[in-house]
C-alpha cells in the first residue's frame, strides 16, 4: 500500500500544479487478471472520474500507478491566476497534523482551513499523509502546512496562535478530528 500512497501523492501534486483543489479518491471494487488487489481510487473533481490510483504486486514488489484522462484535467475550470505584486510583510507558516476518518475529503479541510481567517492565510497545503502503525484502520494522519500573512504589516506569534486555535477548534467540531 505505500507504493500506492506515493502514486496518490503524486496525483495530489500534480492537482494543485494544475490550480484544481476540490477532489477526493473513492475507493472502487475490481475484478479481472490485470489486478493483483481487489480495488483502486478513483479521482473524482465536479462529480466527475478523471482517472484511478492503484497499485499492481509483481512477485515480491509492489508497483503503484495512476491513469488521468488530460481532456478532461485540463477541461476543469478551478480557478484563474492573477498577477500579484511581492508582498512587503514576511509570512509566517505553520504545520497542523490531525487524525481524520478516511472517507473525508481532503478539499474540504482545506477549505475549512483556509476560511477561518481569509485575510489572514494564504495558502493551505497537503505535505503528508500516513496510514499504518498507530493510526486506526479506518483513519488517516494528514499534516497541512498553512501560510499567514497580511499586506499592511507583520504578523506577531500571538496573531497566528489566536488563528491555530481556531483552525484546531473548527476541525474538532466539524471532521471530529484528532489534533497531533
Amino acid at each position: 500500500k505505500d507504493v500506492e500512497l506515493f502514486a496518490k501523492g503524486a496525483v495530489v501534486d500534480l492537482l494543485k500544479s494544475l490550480g484544481i483543489s476540490d477532489w477526493s479518491f473513492v475507493e472502487r471494487e475490481v475484478k479481472g487478471e490485470k489486478y493483483a488487489h481487489n480495488s483502486v481510487l478513483d479521482i473524482i473533481i465536479s462529480n466527475k472520474s478523471v482517472g484511478w490510483v492503484s497499485y499492481l504486486s509483481l512477485g515480491e514488489e509492489n508497483l503503484g500507478y495512476a491513469e488521468l484522462n488530460a481532456d478532461l484535467l485540463l477541461n476543469i475550470e478551478e480557478g484563474e491566476y492573477e498577477y500579484t505584486e511581492i508582498p512587503r510583510f514576511p509570512a509566517s507558516e505553520r504545520d497542523i497534523s490531525v487524525i481524520v476518518n478516511r472517507n473525508n475529503r481532503i478539499g474540504k479541510l482545506v477549505e475549512e482551513i483556509a476560511l477561518t481567517d481569509e485575510k489572514v492565510i494564504r495558502n493551505v497545503s497537503l505535505i503528508d499523509e500516513y496510514e499504518g502503525n498507530g493510526i486506526e484502520n479506518d483513519k488517516i494522519s494528514i499534516t497541512f502546512r498553512i501560510v499567514f500573512q497580511l499586506n499592511d504589516r507583520t504578523l506577531k506569534n500571538k496573531d497566528v496562535d489566536l488563528i491555530m486555535k481556531k483552525i484546531k477548534s473548527s476541525l474538532e467540531n466539524k471532521f471530529e478530528a484528532k489534533i497531533r
